[in-house]
């Protein structure tokens, strides 16, 4: 892909604003979705009226509208252009990008699957080159508070948990996300305790190691992975404070700010320490996975 001395000469930052999308970016998002759209749908005979026509229902159900506002020429296309070029909304712009982007990758599901990831891999680095704190994973838009975390551990736990049979851990820690970008703070923390747990009963379901699936907490699971030598002896007496760092860690959060009731006074959970869980629960499960697959290998 051409990439203009414009584009070339931006320097890399870590800070990030994430309330509006600017009218460039709307612009080339737009023309990423122009490129990919026609070679996906020609493969089923398809103009892409019938792509937009699906977005463009999607995203009327959604917002709660009978229909898009349509223009002087009636186009389904052009509809969802200018739908996603007028709004003010942030959420809702991301949502026009996240529901665009599903039908995208869907349609091109075993059929031309590396045009979609490429569209993808655009969207990213236009959301990078902006400085928008957003990312496309797994079909869902997440927020990013550091592009080296996001690359040294989030991305990478998401991957490892793709591709090793973790569906279900991997819905939770999506759905944690999916939490945070919309300022659920409680439901995200929440979340991702769930992701660090199922994670765990996965590895001890795929290692046939006994646990109780309904009553045995993090710590507990912690307990017996540990004591299955899925860390190496050597490792856990090198890094002796490695379990206990790992158990305090979400689990704790989680049972101080979402866990258990409130009492008389709501709990205000600080963005922050969301973030914090986030990133701590993608380096756990990144940790973990990684383990289990180096141990199945040694056995």
């Amino acid at each position: 892909m051409y990439i203009p001395y414009s584009q070339r000469n931006i320097q890399s930052s870590d800070v990030y604003f994430y309330d509006r999308i600017p009218v460039a970016l709307r612009n080339q998002i737009i023309h990423i979705l122009r490129d990919s759209v026609p070679k996906i749908v020609q493969v089923y005979a398809e103009d892409d009226e019938k792509f937009y026509k699906m977005v463009s229902r999607k995203l009327a159900e959604e917002h709660g509208m009978k229909e898009l506002p349509s223009g002087m020429y009636w186009s389904n296309r052009n509809d969802v252009e200018n739908y996603f070029t007028e709004l003010d909304n942030i959420d809702y712009c991301l949502d026009v990008i996240e529901i665009a982007f599903y039908h995208l990758v869907a349609f091109a599901k075993n059929k031309v699957e590396e045009v979609a990831s490429n569209a993808v891999k655009r969207l990213n680095v236009r959301f990078k080159q902006h400085g928008l704190g957003y990312q496309l994973e797994n079909n869902v838009i997440i927020k990013v508070d550091s592009e080296q975390v996001h690359a040294e551990a989030i991305k990478p736990a998401i991957k490892l948990l793709q591709q090793n049979d973790f569906n279900s851990a991997n819905d939770e820690f999506m759905g944690a996300f999916e939490h945070y970008r919309h300022g659920r703070h409680k439901e995200s923390i929440a979340e991702a305790n769930k992701a660090l747990e199922t994670t765990l009963k996965t590895i001890c379901f795929q290692n046939n190691w006994t646990y109780d699936q309904h009553r045995d907490t993090a710590s507990k699971l912690f307990a017996i992975c540990f004591e299955k030598g899925l860390v190496p002896a050597y490792m856990q007496d090198h890094y002796t404070g490695l379990r206990k760092t790992l158990e305090a860690g979400v689990p704790t959060i989680r049972n101080k700010t979402s866990g258990h009731g409130q009492g008389p006074k709501p709990t205000d959970v600080p963005e922050f320490m969301v973030s914090y869980v986030l990133n701590l629960t993608a380096s756990a499960i990144k940790f973990l996975v990684e383990s289990h697959i180096e141990y199945k290998h040694q056995i």
